[in-house]
């Protein structure tokens, strides 16, 4: 952090080594993940299923936490829990491909809920 307090982080998915675009981000910023509660205390309170949708090529948040927050959520929940992990589908979902990816998905769990989605 700068003597102002802030930081800069390269955005993704459009920067890169050709195009680095940065965040200009506080303190503050980074201080407010740290009153978010633990996932161990989410899913207790956890009443209903729940899909989580992770880009396989995320490159804010690595797949690799999405599998680590199934894996506390199965361990701390009574609701069923699930993750996808949409190929090619960075954080944002952004590419059509990966944005039709997740919602097969999406349709895919409200269906084996009931559910009879559009």
């Amino acid at each position: 952090f700068d003597s102002d307090g802030f930081c800069f982080k390269e955005f993704f998915p459009f920067g890169g080594a050709n195009n680095p675009q940065m965040w200009r981000l506080s303190r503050s910023y980074y201080d407010s993940y740290a009153k978010f509660p633990p996932s161990q205390e989410l899913a207790a309170a956890m009443t209903v299923p729940t899909l989580l949708l992770h880009g396989a090529d995320d490159r804010h948040v690595p797949p690799s936490h999405g599998e680590a927050l199934l894996q506390s959520l199965k361990a701390h929940s009574n609701s069923s829990v699930e993750l996808v992990l949409i190929p090619k589908g960075n954080h944002f979902l952004s590419s059509t491909p990966a944005l039709n990816k997740a919602m097969a998905a999406i349709k895919k769990f409200l269906s084996s809920l009931g559910s009879t989605p559009r």
